[in-house]
């Protein structure tokens, strides 16, 4: 009975709807489960022997029935569960402790409902639709000092960024979090050393915040100002602001964000 040494193992929470996820390997490689489903248990915590055997043969497959009976149950509306494990005569036993719905209707969007499309990109992060009021262009390192001021006064923007500006092989981080927080979205411009490389430093700031994220195709900083000629603040060379009503749509599920003008 493993019960007592192993108590109630608080292993992971996930969403029944991103089962992938939930088993994926995470960031650090010290992850429980490994890419076939199976527990890794010398990584993280220290057990007798007894209960590092149970649990590196230990197999989390049956989990995913359990989660699919359990939203049926809930209507087939996607929870968010808690569960925790113990073992009792040597055999896991699982728990649900807690759950809420996920969500799903702000996940998935008819991409096609919402006008005339004007930005679209990728590697989105959070999901959701913003209004806003601004688009403000960064396209160089002087212009940092412009948009903290910016910030300051103005909220509900979105900010396009180009990629080389804020990489994490820089000495210093000349972009930080205080700068930008009062955006709605954020959109990085990959470049050629850059592209399908987003900066993961941004994921967990904006993700925690509810910001939107995505990748953008670099000619967006030209063909922007292009555009909207008449609409073109240029406060500083490398920082220019373009006014007007944008609504923006993203989904991480479907991995798409799109910037659409509002007439």
């Amino acid at each position: 009975d493993f019960r007592m040494s192993l108590h109630t193992l608080h292993i992971v929470q996930g969403l029944s709807h991103q089962r992938e996820r939930l088993f994926g390997k995470s960031d650090t490689g010290d992850a429980w489960f490994d890419w076939a489903g199976e527990v890794r248990a010398d990584k993280l915590f220290e057990f007798d022997d007894g209960v590092v055997r149970a649990l590196r043969g230990l197999s989390i497959r049956p989990l995913f029935g359990k989660l699919e009976e359990f939203e049926r149950r809930c209507g087939g509306v996607p929870q968010y569960p808690e569960w925790a494990l113990t073992f009792e005569a040597g055999m896991p036993v699982w728990w649900h402790l807690q759950c809420a719905d996920a969500g799903r209707k702000d996940n998935v969007f008819d991409f096609n409902e919402f006008g005339r499309p004007v930005i679209e990109g990728a590697d989105v992060v959070n999901a959701g639709k913003a209004r806003c009021s601004k688009i403000a262009i960064i396209l160089g390192e002087s212009a940092v000092a412009c948009l903290n001021q910016f910030n300051q006064e103005n909220e509900r923007y979105i900010l396009i960024v180009p990629a080389d500006m804020v990489s994490t092989k820089r000495d210093r981080n000349i972009f930080p979090y205080n700068v930008y927080n009062n955006l709605s979205v954020l959109l990085e411009a990959m470049t050629a050393s850059h592209w399908r490389e987003p900066i993961q430093h941004f994921d967990e700031k904006l993700r925690q915040a509810g910001k939107l994220f995505a990748s953008i195709e670099p000619h967006h900083l030209r063909s922007l100002k292009e555009r909207y000629p008449a609409r073109v603040r240029e406060i500083t060379p490398d920082f220019i602001v373009i006014d007007g009503e944008f609504e923006v749509v993203a989904s991480e599920r479907q991995d798409r964000l799109v910037v659409f003008e509002v007439t």
